[in-house]
């Protein structure tokens, strides 16, 4: 007679593996178009001409800046940064604002931190999942 052997009813840890990787090309694709933003873009110096206000959940004041620049076509553009601040002193300051050559609409704020922070989360909350993931299942066959 053969026994078999009991299989051990624990938790799958599938359902983490597959949120890691969905997270992990979510930030491939992030780091891709920013690379291509860059790739494709210019730098210029812009001046705030306006702010933007919002309230946020505690009812203090936000205030976004509306950033002015001249593009390479000589025309001027205008966006409103993602960037918020508890100041309204802000009019009249210079930014470095990075744009489209081909869409000078599309334009951002220049600064490292603004252009790769989403690539940066995306990339260590993969990580949370994925890094447990790998080392339950190292040290599950040791």
């Amino acid at each position: 007679m053969v026994r078999r052997k009991k299989q051990k009813k624990g938790k799958s840890r599938t359902p983490i593996l597959v949120i890691g990787l969905l997270l992990l090309l979510g930030t491939l694709w992030t780091a891709y178009d920013t690379h291509q933003f860059i790739k494709y873009s210019k730098t210029t110096t812009g001046v705030v001409v306006d702010l933007a206000e919002s309230t946020d959940n505690d009812g203090d004041t936000l205030y976004y800046p509306i950033i002015e620049f001249e593009a390479g076509d000589q025309l001027v553009y205008e966006f409103k940064s993602s960037e918020s601040s508890y100041h309204d002193d802000e009019m009249g300051r210079k930014i470095s604002v990075r744009y489209l050559i081909t869409d000078p609409s599309d334009a951002r704020i220049n600064r490292s931190r603004n252009t790769w922070e989403s690539t940066w989360f995306g990339f260590l909350l993969s990580m949370i999942f994925l890094v447990p993931y790998f080392l339950d299942r190292i040290f599950k066959f040791k």
